[in-house]
């Protein structure tokens, strides 16, 4: 269904039912016996990937970084991408959330608008002190993998702005607690609210972000569709 949709719409106006049939692909809270995807619709998997490709190729997503992020993270999700299949759109959050994993401390990663450093204090958007460590982007040269394919091809789409944040999350922080060395990539975006905030610090008070940064999850009559509904959409 969610692939019949894709393929009638241009590639301008797919992005809705790409970013639902990633959100199947790369779940992994399936019941047992349920296959994976991406066995089960292989033939359909394929032809996602080459509709993800089109739509990240069109021009109108020059002045879009986050809808470009949006369609990378779904054409990881349909390439199997483990971890970056689901996260990749944190890109978007200019936050990252992890505990040192020396001191357990918990680091907000922080790239973008308020700076580039990590920092235990969860209101650092609202205060200008507060004990903060600068991060440490990786190297241009010393990318490998994952991350030299996403950033130069982030270069090769022209979305500069995506590419310079990429460096940040395969880059390394130091913990603003005990200063241990970590590498950025075994971050984890921080999950925000609706009303603002992240799903692990309730007080925190921030602007709520655009809800085309959110990805969608399959939703019928009230309630989120089960695991076996699902799959019948794919």
């Amino acid at each position: 269904m969610l692939v019949g949709k894709a393929r009638q719409l241009t590639a301008t106006d797919r992005t809705m039912p790409l970013l639902l049939a990633a959100s199947i692909v790369a779940s992994t809270d399936r019941p047992c016996g349920i296959p994976d995807p991406k066995d089960a619709y292989a033939a359909e998997t394929s032809e996602l990937i080459e509709l993800a490709e089109e739509a990240l190729r069109h021009p109108s997503l020059a002045d879009s970084p986050e809808r470009y992020v949006e369609l990378l993270e779904a054409l990881l999700a349909f390439e199997g991408v483990e971890v970056w299949g689901e996260e990749l759109h944190g890109l978007s959050g200019e936050e990252f959330e992890v505990p040192c994993p020396a001191c357990e401390a918990e680091n907000f990663v922080v790239f973008g608008e308020y700076g580039y450093f990590s920092t235990t204090d969860s209101l650092y958007m609202n205060e200008a002190t507060g004990h903060r460590k600068e991060l440490q982007p990786a190297a241009i040269s010393s990318l490998e993998g994952l991350a030299k394919r996403l950033h130069v091809r982030a270069l090769t789409d022209g979305q500069h702005k995506v590419a310079d944040a990429l460096t940040y999350i395969f880059g390394s922080a130091y913990c603003a607690e005990c200063d241990a060395l970590f590498l950025t990539s075994t971050l984890r975006p921080t999950r925000r609210l609706a009303g603002g905030g992240s799903a692990g610090s309730p007080d925190r008070q921030r602007t709520p972000l655009p809800q085309s940064w959110h990805t969608p999850r399959p939703y019928t009559g009230g309630m989120l569709l089960g695991v076996e509904e699902v799959h019948q959409h794919a």
